[in-house]
C-alpha cells in the first residue's frame, strides 16, 4: 500500500536570474537565521521565568504566560509569512524586508495578547483547581 501525498505548489514567474538568485539567497538565510532567533527566543523567556523563581515571585505562572506568548507569536508569525509570499513574492529585497518587519510586528502584537489571555486563563485554571 502507498501512501500519496500532494502539495500545493505555486508557480514563481520570475522575470530575470537575478530574481531567482536573491530568492534562493534569501532562503537559505532564512534557514540559518530563523532556528537561531527561535532558539534565542525560548532562551530570553526561559531566563525571564528563571528571574521570577529567584525572586520567590510565581514562577509557574510567568511560564504559563511566557508558552502562551510563544505560541501565539509563532502561530502569527508563521501565518503572515505564509500569506504575505503570495504579496511579496514578485517584489524586490523591498519586499521581502516588508514581509519580514510586518511578521514581526504582527508577532510581537500576538505575543502581547497571548500573554494577557494565558495570564486570564491560568487565574481560571488555578481557581478551577482549587479544592472545593
Amino acid at each position: 500500500m502507498y501512501a500519496v501525498y500532494s502539495r500545493n505548489i505555486k508557480k514563481l514567474n520570475l522575470t530575470r536570474s537575478i530574481e531567482a538568485s536573491t530568492l534562493g539567497e534569501f532562503s537559505k538565510k532564512a534557514k540559518i537565521i530563523a532556528p537561531g532567533i527561535i532558539a534565542l527566543d525560548l532562551g530570553v523567556r526561559a531566563y525571564d521565568v528563571n528571574e521570577v523563581y529567584e525572586q520567590g515571585g510565581d514562577w509557574e505562572r510567568a511560564a504559563f504566560v511566557e508558552s502562551a506568548g510563544f505560541v501565539g507569536s509563532a502561530v502569527t508569525g508563521i501565518a503572515a509569512i505564509n500569506a504575505g509570499v503570495a504579496i511579496f513574492i514578485a517584489m524586490t529585497p523591498v519586499g521581502w524586508v516588508a514581509l519580514i518587519v510586518t511578521a514581526a510586528t504582527l508577532s510581537l502584537l500576538a505575543n502581547n495578547e497571548s500573554k494577557k489571555f494565558g495570564d486570564k486563563l491560568y487565574d481560571k485554571v488555578e481557581k478551577f483547581m482549587e479544592p472545593k
